[in-house]
């Protein structure tokens, strides 16, 4: 889920460098009204340079990036600096299918050696037997019996998803009021 939005904020600089110096980012995450642990890195790329707050909630991950344009670097900044904004909020669900995957390969290995010693085969076809069960026949399987579900997951709605653009809304409506 994701939402734009353009916001015109408030300079005290009186050159770009002193711009980047302000932080602004800080002032949005700072007025959510729901505090979470931000992590907030410079971004400078051609013609555009920033900020990127992210923050981590178990398997959600919120995502702020504030970005201002320097193409013209030249002209000291003026009064008030219009900046884009993108709020984010995304999925991390990569963790959550590990272990029934592994379980899944563990299970047709050890069926696939328990077939092999069914059928009296030496010692080197039960281990070759148990290693192909894991690896091509466990993997394909439980990648197969798994990826449709990992995908509705996925498309599933994100509940606090909303809640946070709305808060990010509210933020850039005051700030949009202030300047």
């Amino acid at each position: 889920m994701e939402n734009a939005f353009r916001v015109e904020m408030a300079n005290g600089a009186p050159d770009w460098a002193g711009v980047l110096d302000q932080r602004l980012v800080e002032r949005i995450v700072d007025r959510l009204p729901t505090k979470r642990h931000w992590q907030i890195e410079e971004v400078v790329e051609a013609g555009r340079a920033g900020w990127v707050a992210s923050a981590a909630e178990g398997n959600l991950r919120y995502v702020l990036a504030l970005s201002i344009p320097v193409g013209s670097a030249e002209n000291p900044p003026g009064v008030t600096i219009a900046c884009d904004l993108v709020a984010e909020v995304s999925r991390h669900d990569a963790d959550r299918l590990r272990l029934p995957l592994g379980m899944i390969m563990l299970g047709t290995g050890v069926l696939c050696g328990t077939l092999a010693w069914h059928f009296r085969l030496p010692a080197f076809w039960i281990f070759v037997a148990l290693l192909a069960g894991i690896v091509p026949v466990g993997l394909v399987l439980g990648v197969v019996v798994l990826r449709p579900l990992a995908a509705k997951r996925h498309r599933g709605p994100i509940p606090t998803g909303r809640t946070f653009i709305q808060e990010v809304a509210v933020v850039v409506d005051q700030e949009k009021q202030r300047s």
